[in-house]
């Protein structure tokens, strides 16, 4: 409309690129007021709480500028595999969960060297799976600064987070509401089995074993990758839990059969230090974990299982404390 009114009058060339030009900056200045005032990220100002509401990926990497070393003091990190650990049940640490669903080695360094080199951490809690080190490098346009330019300066971000907020409101008349698996990610913890509906974790594990075990792909360069990093926490002086992520037994002993774990986790134990604290959860010393169907909705912990892990991270992290104040 106002286009219309702009070509239905007679301007000089000069005169009317400058009106377009006006009215263009007047929308993006309108649109930035709005960004800045959201402030989903936490990029402009301190909050002491921010959530996320779409692409966690990116969301994670914005959140690691300033919002995350401003609250917290640890971190969890890892793939999928972890990111439904809920530091609530973890108390009396401030924990964030910068686990990324689908992620590898890069891709979690991206956030979390962020904070590593901003925050003040005392301690990180790795996912050690096979996962995280079978590729490197970021995957698709993501996770890059200018990412951060994008949500600082232009109005992209603000209406996707707009988008998801409507998404999310409960409406009488919605045919089909959206799942919120962020609904308390304050502290980055992804509900993702809110999403899952009618999984038979019976059925996974069979038709697994039917189909006999997949190889462990291991890339070298993803495995010094995870090197550095553990180097880098431990020349900081952050304290590093690493727990190797607990996989059901009958699916664990697959891959122990094939000769695939062994190979894997000899690699991944040469990387940890005595200094380092390391939970082996695939042992029988957490059969109540690994043996029980329970604990996983499909090769994810349940949130049964997730609870399990977090109150063995707890009572490990209380020893530990308990012992450096003697």
């Amino acid at each position: 409309m106002i286009f219309k009114k702009i070509m239905s009058k007679t301007y000089s060339p000069v005169g009317f690129i400058i009106r377009v030009l006006a009215i263009a900056g007047s929308i993006f200045a309108l649109l930035l007021v709005l960004s800045v005032t959201y402030d989903d990220y936490g990029i402009f100002r301190s909050h002491t709480e921010r959530r996320i509401w779409h692409k966690e990926k990116n969301s994670k990497f914005l959140l690691a500028h300033k919002y995350i070393p401003e609250n917290f003091d640890a971190l969890i990190v890892g793939p999928s595999f972890s990111n439904n650990l809920n530091p609530a049940d973890i108390p009396g640490y401030n924990i964030y969960n910068c686990s990324m669903s689908g992620a590898n080695i890069t891709e979690v360094r991206r956030a979390a060297d962020l904070v590593l080199e901003r925050g003040n951490l005392k301690f990180i809690i790795i996912c050690m799976n096979p996962f995280m080190t079978k590729n490197r490098g970021v995957k698709g346009q993501q996770l890059g600064e200018m990412e951060y330019w994008k949500s600082a300066l232009f109005p992209s971000s603000l209406s996707k987070s707009l988008a998801a907020r409507y998404t999310y409101m409960p409406r009488i008349s919605i045919k089909k509401k959206k799942v919120d698996g962020f609904h308390a990610s304050t502290n980055g913890f992804n509900d993702f089995n809110l999403k899952k509906k009618n999984v038979n974790f019976k059925k996974i594990v069979k038709r697994s074993l039917s189909r006999g075990p997949k190889k462990i792909i291991i890339n070298e360069k993803a495995m010094e990758e995870l090197d550095e990093f553990l180097k880098n926490c431990r020349k900081k002086k952050v304290q590093i839990i690493a727990f190797y992520y607990p996989i059901y037994h009958e699916l664990l002993q697959m891959q122990i059969d094939a000769g695939y774990w062994q190979r894997y986790k000899k690699q991944a134990d040469k990387l940890l230090r005595e200094t380092d604290i390391v939970l082996d959860m695939n042992s029988d010393n957490y059969a109540d974990i690994n043996q029980n169907p329970e604990s996983y909705s499909d090769k994810h912990l349940s949130n049964e299982g997730a609870r399990k892990v977090c109150k063995i991270l707890k009572e490990t992290l209380d020893e530990h404390y308990r012992i450096q104040k003697k």
